[in-house]
């Protein structure tokens, strides 16, 4: 017999992580930076990556080190519609499953915000990595350690406390395409998530980029307004 049956060992969890919610969103984005492109000096806040890396968040529910890991070239156009394509496939690229390589679309408020435009300066100017000033390789966490570590002091100065932290935006972003009525598994693919469900829907089911276009498009914060 066994004698650590009906023992258990009780976990202490962390901090629990909250969504952000549009009265937080409201505060964090109505900075100078935000309203007026004031980018900041630090270094660890890496030039426009200070700008775009929240915003692209907010509006993708993309993970902080996928983001900041994007290459000029991953900004890429299937059809008529301009996409992410997050992917290992350039050194120093990873990705934390096989379900995070995937291609989402470019939700139309970043568009209008000018993300193209600067993807294009980006180009223009022959730079590999689409946010040059983000040391390349020299953080051991990874590329997105610098811009995490700059939203963690730029957000807890605006007094957000450890509850609210840039994964949030992944639980922000599930929630407003939830209540959207946006499914599941469309949810899984734009988030990066392993697809749930039936066998069927994790092999065989496979969306267009169209129509993942249209579900991106439900992410909406009513009351948010954006410089």
């Amino acid at each position: 017999r066994s004698p650590w049956v009906g023992l258990s060992i009780e976990k202490v969890k962390g901090t629990r992580r909250e969504p952000w919610e549009v009265e937080d969103l409201s505060r964090l984005f109505g900075t100078e930076l935000f309203m007026a492109y004031a980018i900041p000096k630090q270094s660890k806040a890496c030039l426009d990556a200070a700008y775009w890396i929240p915003l692209i968040g907010a509006f993708s529910g993309a993970r902080i080190a996928e983001i900041a890991q994007l290459r000029a070239d991953d900004i890429v156009r299937r059809g008529s519609v301009d996409c992410f394509a997050f992917r290992d496939d350039a050194e120093g690229q990873r990705l934390k499953t096989d379900a995070a390589r995937r291609e989402v679309p470019i939700h139309s408020e970043l568009v209008r915000l000018g993300f193209l435009d600067y993807v294009a300066a980006i180009r223009d100017g022959k730079a590999s990595q689409l946010f040059p000033a983000i040391p390349k390789a020299s953080h051991s966490s990874g590329p997105g350690a610098y811009p995490s570590d700059w939203f963690g002091d730029y957000k807890s100065a605006l007094g957000f406390g450890p509850e609210k932290v840039f994964h949030s935006f992944r639980h922000t972003v599930r929630t407003a395409l939830l209540e959207a009525g946006v499914a599941e598994t469309t949810i899984d693919r734009i988030c990066g998530h392993e697809v749930q469900g039936s066998e069927g829907a994790r092999t065989y089911s496979r969306l267009s980029v169209g129509a993942l276009a249209q579900a991106v498009e439900r992410i909406s914060y009513p009351g948010l307004k954006l410089a």
